[in-house]
């Protein structure tokens, strides 16, 4: 009996006594209790996705909102601050998709 193990749900017991009681967790086929990652491959690629797609909705309604002169005027002196400054300027520059929202939404 000591050497039973058993995975049940989201439970796992070892002589009858609960292990690991997450979804985190699963019973390898040891006997060890092993991490198991949370997000797939592919919802990782949907994060990103709709990161990219946020930014690029967040750059138009910046444009927008403050106008094309003030935002170059924004953006010129971020390039002259530090280099996270310049991090973000390069990537709140304009591209030809911000462009399209932009006189999409005008």
């Amino acid at each position: 009996m000591s050497a039973m193990i058993a995975q049940t749900g989201l439970l796992i017991f070892r002589n009858n006594v609960v292990v690991a009681a997450t979804s985190g967790m699963k019973l390898s086929a040891d006997g060890r209790i092993a991490a198991v990652p949370h997000r797939s491959a592919a919802c990782t690629i949907c994060i990103v996705t709709a990161s990219i797609i946020l930014l690029t909705v967040l750059k138009a309604m910046l444009v927008i909102g403050m106008g094309d002169i003030a935002y170059d005027v924004g953006l010129s002196a971020l390039r002259e601050g530090n280099w996270a400054d310049r991090f973000v300027a390069t990537l709140m520059t304009l591209d030809g998709t911000t462009n399209a929202i932009v006189q999409l939404l005008r």
